[in-house]
This record gives structure tokens, C-alpha cells and sequence, in this order.
């Protein structure tokens, strides 16, 4: 984790950085994380689509209620990933969970 009490750099310092990096950027502006980032960071970054692996990580997103209802208000976008990439090597284990 990047933001602590230990560290400098703290949410406040990434999320004006990281404004300044997406305002020079021309189109709509997207991320995509595999992982469980900070939600929150990202829900209120100046983002229009935010894809979410919602199969690995949907439990802990949708604790995200007051950011994910303001972020979609404003019109933005969430893509909700429901194809694992990591735990299914073979597409059959995948459709075999899906429907058992």
C-alpha cells in the first residue's frame, strides 16, 4: 500500500498528481485494476470508466455504496468483469463453476 502514516506521499498528493496526469490526456479517460486497489481513490479520481474484476473482487466493490452512486449520478461508467483470468486455467473448469 502506497498511502500510510509512514509514508510521505500520502491519497491527497496521488489524487492531485494523478489529476494532473488524466487532464493532459485528450478522450475519455478509463482504468482497469485485477486487483483490490483503493476504491475509493479511484471512485473519486477524475475518471469516465472504471473497469472493476468484479468476479474476484465484487464482494469488497459494492462496499463502496455512497462512491459507485455519485461516480455512476455523474454519468460515468462501470465495467463490471466477470470472466476470471487467474483462477480458471481451462475454459471448461470456468463454464463447469458457472453452471454447477
Amino acid at each position: 500500500m502506497i498511502f500510510n502514516s509512514l509514508s510521505a506521499y500520502t491519497s491527497e498528493v496521488a489524487q492531485i498528481e494523478y489529476r494532473a496526469f488524466l487532464s493532459k490526456l485528450p478522450g475519455p479517460k478509463g482504468v482497469h485494476l485485477c486487483g483490490n486497489p483503493d476504491w475509493s481513490f479511484l471512485l473519486n479520481a477524475d475518471i469516465d470508466i472504471l473497469s472493476v474484476d468484479a468476479f474476484s473482487w465484487g464482494h469488497i466493490f459494492v462496499r463502496y455504496v455512497d462512491e459507485v452512486k455519485e461516480f455512476l449520478r455523474l454519468g460515468k461508467i462501470i465495467s463490471w468483469g466477470i470472466i476470471p483470468t487467474l483462477k480458471y486455467p481451462k475454459i471448461s473448469v470456468l463454464f463447469k463453476s458457472i453452471i454447477i
